[in-house]
């Protein structure tokens, strides 16, 4: 399973509502990667650019556009994505979670029998504590978006394609300058936060389904991490290592050499642009898209809409109109 991630927007607390920014991935099966590069070499050279450059949204009219997603939504690839209105999250909020997650490592030294362990911990909590607010809200998106890969994607492609769950590659939109210590937070941080995320929410699985090709990343009777059993009280009998799929074959590239990135962009400023009600025909495009994802359980909307501020209020008429759209236009997740 490839998994490409890139995100389109500053993130940054804004006073004005419909402020919305979005993480996109962009997940294929290892086969299908000559046509995605085929469809995305075909957008280019129908928009005037080189095939060796990188193309931004602002380059491609909207029809254009609108081929392209539909030539994607006839692969098996599928489209994840987290978008969160910066208008209703502001920064006292986001400083306020953030300082509960520092707070939350670091009271884990106290399970640490090392000396080396504790330090490891308080270099954890303190990458944490220096990202700035909007680093911080994309390294929760990216991990709430990776959350809803491994639950929704894992029973997808388990039915449709088993061998890709036998190896994930992770290629996210790299980073530079002063934030390329969020690279190093994000590996860090990643695994632990997803861990607790399944304990409060167990990864979802299919009954009689081929798992055989999940199999590396499954922990063994008796190699399950012990903090699970010290710190929450949780005896595992086997389990699922998260850690090994997240660290086994993950890069930042930078997106101007990887297409599978450049496509996550496109999608990412695809979303933000339709729910921010910049398209001409935003519905079409909401539908175009919704192609590209998977239904979810429960009847939630594909698209998920985070949000740090108890007190939100309800998106606007338009972007609950257009996630439907997304909603009923979307894969089964369960094959007939």
């Amino acid at each position: 399973m490839n998994i490409f991630i890139d995100e389109s927007g500053t993130f940054v607390a804004s006073k004005n509502p419909e402020s919305w920014n979005s993480i996109a991935a962009y997940v294929l099966p290892e086969r299908i990667q000559t046509k995605v590069r085929a469809e995305l070499a075909k957008l280019k050279k129908a928009c005037g650019v080189s095939v060796t450059k990188e193309i931004k949204l602002n380059e491609i009219t909207e029809i254009y556009y609108e081929v392209f997603l539909y030539r994607l939504g006839k692969l098996s690839g599928c489209l994840f994505a987290i978008a969160i209105d910066s208008g209703q999250n502001p920064k006292d909020i986001i400083l306020a979670h953030q300082a509960d997650l520092v707070a939350e490592t670091r009271d884990k030294t106290r399970i640490m029998i090392y000396e080396s362990g504790k330090r490891s911990v308080e270099i954890l909590a303190n990458d944490i504590e220096s990202l700035s607010p909007q680093l911080y809200v994309q390294m929760q998106c990216q991990v709430t978006l990776i959350n809803d890969i491994l639950n929704r994607g894992l029973i997808y492609y388990v039915q449709r394609d088993p061998v890709t769950l036998g190896k994930f590659k992770w290629r996210i939109d790299q980073k530079t300058g002063p934030n390329a210590r969020f690279e190093r937070t994000f590996k860090t941080v990643t695994p632990i936060l997803l861990q607790s995320m399944s304990l409060r929410e167990p990864l979802m699985f299919l009954e009689h389904a081929d798992y055989s090709y999940f199999k590396p990343f499954e922990y063994a009777y008796g190699q399950e991490p012990a903090y699970l059993r010290d710190y929450y009280g949780i005896d595992m009998k086997g389990g699922i290592n998260v850690g090994k799929i997240v660290y086994d074959n993950v890069a930042f590239p930078d997106s101007k050499h990887d297409v599978g990135v450049q496509i996550a962009d496109l999608l990412a400023s695809g979303i933000r642009r339709c729910l921010r009600g910049n398209f001409a025909n935003n519905e079409r495009i909401a539908a175009l898209l919704g192609v590209l994802m998977i239904q979810n359980a429960h009847n939630v909307p594909p698209l998920h809409l985070l949000g740090f501020n108890k007190y939100n209020t309800k998106p606007s008429k338009h972007v609950i109109r257009l996630v439907r759209i997304m909603q009923t236009n979307c894969r089964r997740m369960l094959a007939a």
